[in-house]
């Protein structure tokens, strides 16, 4: 791979139809590192998509098995499209996950109209196993009065609900009535008020994110508007909200740290502090535009929408479509990824003086419709995912140089110890 060769291709998918930048959802069960990745397609198709590591007589002693199966979920008719699909687990002790698809439905299927249809089925979940076929069988299917566009989860304090954008320029809030056993559109104002009032044009992406008591969500529209708001998560007020406008239609926010998130000590040193959350490192927001370059809004929570930088060459390569926010090179520091709908995967880092620069770039074989970075193949190494409109392409570090990383940091792990530990700890590295 041309300007980074720790990344080398781990498996490809094909698929027969495309998707959209809605059509992907990541789901890990409980108690396991390996992420399954469901697809949709445009003909309504679902697809999941896993790899394992399955170890052979090789130099590096395993090889990437790929598995692919359809899941064939009720109530999508013949002739429906397939818009938006996301999913996410209600519990946090086991496998309960909850799957939402939205749907078109055309003349030849049956009476017209949109649907959100709803997938869960907690019987059939265990502790240890994750049944999507059966997942698929139990659906709740609640119709819609607008087309609908990114479907999204946002977790609030005992519970996750449900954010749909749609053409009447509203985000809709779906939440789960127990009491029911079914899930019902909610007054925003009671959960989420900063989604009250409708939005100039179609909401295309928002991105939600929780910063101690306060949560920050990101919109971006077709018209080119952008609305950063700031609420109390306990009382329900909204603290600040911030707008600005371009030109085009906004296809991607996300808010991030250069720092990310920082990982807790391994089983093997149990005895090292836990890291926590470093919130003195700003919050940022990434929003790509699809007339022009893309742009970073620096330390959203101090600053508003008030300092910004344009992403060098991110107008280059036909709309920008999708970000990803990654520890491609495992340096501890997070990367930009934009994928472009003119085929090329763009990588941006942030300079010591808090500029962006590109640092790489990779051409793919067909148009980008969106990132992630999870862990495929369950070797606790995260890969990273490019979905496109040829299929997914799964992109793996070089084992040797993680090899090398991770003896590295492991050494200066037990070198903190304390001296009675050490002699029990050289052993493992």
């Amino acid at each position: 791979m041309a300007g980074f060769p720790g990344m080398t291709d781990a498996h490809t998918f094909s698929l027969d139809w495309q998707g959209n930048v809605y059509s992907k959802a990541a789901i890990a069960p409980h108690g396991s590192q390996t992420t399954k990745l469901i697809v949709a397609t445009l003909n309504r198709k679902v697809f999941c998509l896993e790899l394992s590591m399955s170890h052979c007589a090789r130099p590096c002693g395993c090889v990437v098995v790929p598995q692919c199966q359809e899941l064939q979920f009720t109530y999508i008719p013949s002739g429906a499209e397939i818009i938006s699909i996301d999913a996410f687990n209600r519990s946090t002790v086991g496998n309960d996950f909850v799957i939402g698809v939205t749907i078109i439905k055309s003349v030849e299927g049956g009476s017209p109209g949109q649907y959100l249809n709803i997938y869960s089925d907690q019987d059939s979940m265990s502790e240890n196993e994750l049944e999507l076929d059966n997942l698929a069988q139990s659906c709740l299917s609640l119709e819609l009065e607008f087309v609908p566009y990114q479907l999204s989860h946002c977790r609030l304090a005992d519970e996750t609900v449900w954010l749909l954008g749609g053409s009447d320029r509203r985000l809709h809030v779906y939440a789960e009535d127990k009491t029911r056993h079914m899930y019902t559109e909610v007054d925003s104002s009671l959960k989420l008020p900063e989604f009250c009032d409708p939005f100039p044009s179609v909401p295309l992406w928002t991105d939600t994110r929780v910063e101690g008591d306060v949560r920050i969500s990101a919109t971006g529209c077709e018209c080119g508007f952008l609305q950063v708001t700031m609420v109390e998560v306990a009382s329900c007020v909204i603290l600040s909200c911030y707008t600005t406008e371009f030109d085009g239609p906004l296809t991607c926010t996300r808010l991030f740290r250069v720092e990310g998130e920082p990982e807790g000590a391994p089983p093997c040193l149990p005895n090292l502090p836990k890291s926590e959350t470093n919130l003195s490192s700003p919050l940022h927001l990434c929003v790509t535009y699809s007339l022009g370059s893309s742009k970073v809004f620096h330390d959203v929570m101090g600053a508003g929408l008030s300092d910004s930088m344009k992403l060098p060459q991110s107008n280059r390569y036909d709309s920008a479509t999708c970000i990803c926010v990654a520890d491609i090179d495992l340096s501890g520091q997070q990367k930009l990824l934009l994928g472009t709908y003119g085929q090329e995967l763009l990588v941006y880092s942030q300079t010591e003086d808090q500029k962006w620069e590109l640092e790489w770039q990779r051409s793919l074989p067909a148009p980008i419709l969106s990132l992630c970075q999870v862990d495929m193949t369950g070797d606790g190494l995260k890969e990273l995912v490019v979905v496109t409109t040829r299929g997914v392409q799964v992109l793996q570090a070089d084992l040797a140089s993680v090899k090398e990383v991770t003896l590295e940091r492991l050494r200066s792990l037990v070198s903190a110890l304390p001296p009675s530990q050490k002699d029990e700890q050289k052993s493992l590295v």
